[in-house]
């Protein structure tokens, strides 16, 4: 996951939920010192769980896609943002994405995605995912991301917005 260390990111709540599934590894990509939250919550967890790594923020987006892309699935836990950045661009790496449950999470991925609204259903969510499902997952965020987050569409939204 990538996001900044502020509480509406609920990065805590996938901390807790790796906690109890030490089968599957977690990356986390934020800017820990910008806040008591990311600061507290790298303090608490860093090198302290073999299967959870938190790094640093990381602003080259190549090095960032070359993360992202190497994993199994990106979890979105942003709860307060409208399409954020982060999401669609995963979306366009055909990564299978586990989003917190709100409804711009459901908007954005057009209730194609699996949603979880706390670390309890997260974990639930991460134990059930099979092969199959993991591979279908990602071919539907990526065709939505296709259809909906090309910068001509989006010139032509905002260009006939004017008119």
């Amino acid at each position: 996951t990538v996001s900044r260390a502020q509480e509406d990111m609920n990065i805590h709540l996938i901390i807790e939920a790796y906690k109890k599934t030490p089968e599957r590894n977690l990356v986390v990509v934020s800017n820990w010192e910008i806040s008591e939250y990311g600061k507290n919550l790298k303090s608490e967890n860093k090198n302290k769980f073999p299967n959870i790594f938190l790094q640093d923020a990381i602003y080259n987006v190549d090095e960032l896609n070359a993360i992202r892309s190497n994993g199994e699935i990106y979890i979105h836990s942003h709860s307060l943002c409208g399409t954020a950045p982060s999401l669609t661009e995963a979306m366009f790496l055909k990564l299978p994405v586990i989003c917190f449950d709100v409804n711009t999470n459901r908007a954005s991925t057009e209730n194609n995605s699996i949603y979880f609204s706390d670390s309890e259903s997260l974990v639930q969510e991460l134990r059930s995912l099979d092969k199959n499902n993991i591979e279908k997952l990602g071919e539907r965020m990526y065709e939505i991301a296709q259809r909906r987050y090309t910068w001509e569409r989006i010139v032509n939204l905002y260009k006939n917005s004017i008119n």
